[in-house]
């Protein structure tokens, strides 16, 4: 966390996250990654990442690396965004296909954000990590 906090004062902002995870960490080294990553442990709404949070942050730089990842072998045509029928088509390529059509229609529905027919990463990775807490609720 030292390293990383280069002004010292405790608290990360996401510049100070930016700048780390490409000198320390230049696998992960995705815009989207970072800013989900960095926006999901920000517990407390500051803007800025605390010690705490520092661990979360990493935890999620991980998964969302993961969740894009997964993304991009379901996007075939490589416009960053999935349509129905690529989730569908694809599922199988992230482990998805043990889940039934209906299924992976109510979640490309809910990850559909505005409604527009496709799936950014964004909608993308907050279904995915809230099916994975509703399911953490249900064990």
């Amino acid at each position: 966390f030292r390293r990383v906090d280069v002004n010292g004062n405790g608290l990360l902002s996401l510049a100070e996250l930016d700048k780390a995870v490409l000198q320390v960490w230049p696998r992960f080294n995705n815009k989207p990654v970072i800013m989900r990553a960095y926006r999901a442990c920000d517990v407390d709404g500051s803007g800025l990442v605390s010690r705490s949070e520092f661990r979360l942050f990493l935890k999620f730089l991980q998964r969302y690396q993961q969740l894009y990842t997964a993304f991009q072998r379901i996007d075939v045509d490589g416009d960053r965004r999935l349509t129905l029928k690529e989730l569908l088509s694809r599922a199988n390529a992230i482990g998805l296909g043990n889940r039934s059509p209906e299924d992976l229609r109510a979640f490309f529905r809910r990850a559909d954000k505005n409604g527009g027919g496709v799936i950014f990463f964004v909608g993308f990775a907050d279904g995915v990590v809230g099916t994975e807490i509703e399911a953490g609720r249900q064990a």
